[in-house]
């Protein structure tokens, strides 16, 4: 079998001579959301936050009568779409002087890529999700890249049907595939 090299920007900037575009392909915006339920897992294996987060759920069952359930809980991205999209191409632009090809992958949501869209500068942007599948106890999150739009269809009220699947991570839009 073939190898394929990789080559690191920051030991070898000649490596971009043979390039024309740099492509972000896992990017989110303020239309994600990220699932907090992995907190107490990953929480457990650091004393001073396991520590933490034991009184902090101590409190809260005093508080209200049960423990914290953070599967219920998310973390919102703070740029909307056409920040995001700015940002991301600028990086790619100024940091590595190639043309950019930037995808946003909002978990379930395929909001920023409509409104972008929608703009006449950013209108053929791919239309793109980050697919969460629930696996399990677990879930597996697929990219999804350059979606047809005229595919598109709201389909929130069936996800949550989904075993395993909590209504954060309902989609607001979606294909039929």
């Amino acid at each position: 079998m073939k190898e394929t090299p990789i080559r690191f920007v920051w030991k070898d900037r000649g490596a971009l001579r043979r390039f024309r575009t740099g492509v972000s392909l896992h990017s989110h915006t303020m239309h994600s959301r990220e699932n907090l339920g992995f907190i107490p897992k990953y929480g457990a294996t650091v004393p001073l936050l396991a520590w933490e987060l034991r009184r902090l759920a101590r409190k809260h069952e005093a508080k209200t009568g049960r423990a914290p359930d953070y599967t219920r809980g998310y973390w919102t991205p703070p740029l909307p779409g056409p920040n995001a999209y700015q940002l991301e191409s600028r990086q790619i632009e100024s940091a590595l002087g190639l043309a950019a090809l930037v995808s946003l992958t909002d978990h379930d949501d395929i909001e920023a890529g409509l409104q972008l869209r929608a703009r006449e500068e950013t209108r053929n942007v791919p239309l793109s999700v980050e697919w969460t599948v629930p696996v399990g106890p677990t879930y597996f999150h697929l990219g999804v890249h350059n979606l047809p739009p005229a595919r598109r269809r709201p389909c929130c009220g069936r996800w949550p049907a989904i075993p395993g699947t909590h209504p954060s991570t309902c989609a607001t839009n979606c294909w039929t595939f």
